[in-house]
C-alpha cells in the first residue's frame, strides 16, 4: 500500500514538473515586443480614446438641438427667416441646410412618414423635411422631401412680410405700378426655406460613431465647405438661383438658373466668409446667358476654408450706374432710387469718386479744393477729386454770326 502511495506521489510530482517545464518553455518562446509595435499600440489606444471623446462631443452637440415635434422647426424658422433675408439680394431664392435634428421621442413617428420620405445617410435613416412660408396665406408649412404636407401653422402674431422690403426700398411708394409686382416678388420672404434631416437618437449614435472615426475625410471636407444660396428644384426656376455648385482643388464652378422672362441684364456673383460679420465681395459681374438656359461661372476657389456664394441681378432699375444686387449687398443703397441720400449726386457717381452715397453732407464738401463743391462738380461735369477743374469765366466767349448787309455781297 505504501508502495502504491509512493508511486502516486512520484507521478503527481512528475506531472507538476512537466507542467512547470512547459510553462517555462512557452514563456521563453514569446519574443520581446519591438519598440515600433509598442509605439503603434500606444497610438492606436490614443486614437481610440480621441474617437470616443469626439463621438461623445458630436452626440451632445446634436442632442442640444433635439426637437419634440415639428413645431420646434417652425419656431426656429420664424427666428432665422429675416436674418437670412437681410443678407440676400432681391430675387434670390434660398434653401438653407440646417443639418441634423434628433427626434427626442425615439423612434421616429412612423405614422407621419410615408414610404419614400426617408433617406439612407451613411448607413442611418434620416427624414428630410423643409420649412417654408406660404406666399398666399403666409402660413408656415413643413413638407417632406416628396412634397407631402406634414404641418401648417399660422404666422407669428403681428407678422408683416414687407417690413424688410420697406426698410431696404424706402422709395417703394414712388415705384410705378407696372414695376411694383416685380419688386414685391423679388422681396417676398417666402423665397427662403430651411431644410432639416430628422433622425432618432439611436441613429444619431451610429452617425456620430462613423463621423468620429473618419478623421481624415471629415477634416478634408471641412477645408472646402461652401454653401449655395439657391433653390435646388427641378423645372423652370421661379427666381434667380444657383442650380449647382462644384468644387475642384483650385476652382469653383456655379451653374445659375433663372426665369425665361427676366434677368436679361445679366448677373453678378458675390462671396463672403461670414454671414454675421464682414461684407460681400464681388467676384464676377455682367454674366449672361441665353434666356432660359443656365449661365455658368467658374473661378479660383477662395482661400478661406468656409464661405458663401450668392448671385444677384446686374440690372440697374434706377439708372444710377450701380447694379441692383451691388446696391443691396455692397453699398446699402436703394436700387429703385438713383439718389439714396437725396444730396443731388447719383449713387453710382458718388461710389465712382469714393464718396458716401448714404451721407448727404458730402455734397457741400470740396474734395480737391478747386472752389467747387462736390455737387457743383457733378453738375458741371468736372473731376471732384484729383486735378482741379478749370473755372475761369474769362475764357468763355460770345460768338455772333455776322449779318449780311442788304445789297452787298
Amino acid at each position: 500500500m505504501d508502495k502504491i502511495n509512493r508511486l502516486r506521489g512520484w507521478r503527481q510530482a512528475g506531472a507538476a514538473a512537466l507542467l512547470a517545464l512547459a510553462f517555462a518553455m512557452n514563456v521563453s518562446a514569446v519574443p520581446p515586443q519591438a519598440p515600433e509595435q509598442a509605439a503603434e499600440r500606444t497610438r492606436n489606444n490614443r486614437d481610440a480614446l480621441a474617437d470616443r471623446k469626439r463621438e461623445a462631443a458630436l452626440y451632445d452637440s446634436h442632442m442640444a438641438k433635439a426637437i419634440a415635434d415639428l413645431n420646434d422647426l417652425v419656431e426656429e424658422f420664424n427666428s432665422h427667416q429675416f436674418q437670412y433675408l437681410a443678407i440676400m439680394a432681391p430675387g434670390i431664392a434660398l434653401v438653407r441646410p440646417k443639418g441634423l435634428r434628433p427626434y427626442a421621442r425615439n423612434p421616429l413617428p412612423r405614422n407621419r412618414i410615408e414610404r419614400d420620405d426617408t433617406e439612407n445617410r451613411d448607413g442611418v435613416e434620416v427624414w428630410p423635411v423643409t420649412v417654408q412660408e406660404d406666399p398666399r396665406t403666409r402660413e408656415r408649412v413643413v413638407r417632406s422631401r416628396t412634397g407631402t404636407e406634414l404641418l401648417r401653422v399660422p404666422p407669428p402674431p403681428g407678422y408683416d412680410p414687407w417690413t424688410l422690403m420697406r426698410r431696404q426700398v424706402p422709395s417703394f411708394e414712388r415705384i410705378s405700378a407696372a414695376n411694383r409686382e416685380r419688386v414685391l416678388a423679388d422681396y417676398d420672404p417666402s423665397r427662403i426655406a430651411l431644410s432639416y434631416e430628422i433622425l432618432s437618437p439611436a441613429a444619431l449614435r451610429i452617425h456620430c460613431a462613423l463621423r468620429a472615426t473618419r478623421r481624415d475625410e471629415t477634416e478634408r471636407l471641412a477645408e472646402r465647405q461652401f454653401e449655395t444660396m439657391a433653390l435646388l428644384a427641378g423645372g423652370p426656376a421661379p427666381h434667380l438661383t444657383i442650380a449647382s455648385l462644384s468644387l475642384d482643388e483650385d476652382e469653383v464652378r456655379l451653374t445659375i438658373a433663372f426665369p425665361e422672362d427676366r434677368y436679361a441684364d445679366g448677373f453678378d456673383v458675390f462671396y463672403r466668409t461670414n454671414l454675421v460679420a464682414g461684407s460681400w465681395t464681388l467676384l464676377a459681374t455682367n454674366l449672361s446667358s441665353t434666356a432660359g438656359s443656365p449661365a455658368v461661372w467658374s473661378g479660383p476657389a477662395p482661400a478661406d476654408p468656409t464661405g458663401f456664394f450668392i448671385v444677384g441681378c446686374a440690372g440697374d432699375d434706377d439708372g444710377d450706374g450701380l447694379p441692383n444686387a451691388q446696391e443691396v449687398l455692397i453699398y446699402g443703397t436703394d436700387p429703385f432710387n438713383p439718389d439714396t441720400d437725396g444730396d443731388g449726386m447719383p449713387d453710382g457717381w458718388e461710389v465712382k469718386w469714393n464718396f458716401d452715397p448714404l451721407d448727404p453732407s458730402d455734397a457741400q464738401q470740396d474734395a480737391n479744393g478747386d472752389g467747387l463743391t462736390n455737387l457743383q462738380a457733378f453738375r458741371y461735369g468736372t473731376r471732384p477729386v484729383g486735378a482741379r477743374a478749370i473755372r475761369d469765366e474769362s475764357i468763355f466767349l460770345e460768338v455772333h454770326t455776322p449779318l449780311r448787309t442788304r445789297g452787298k455781297p
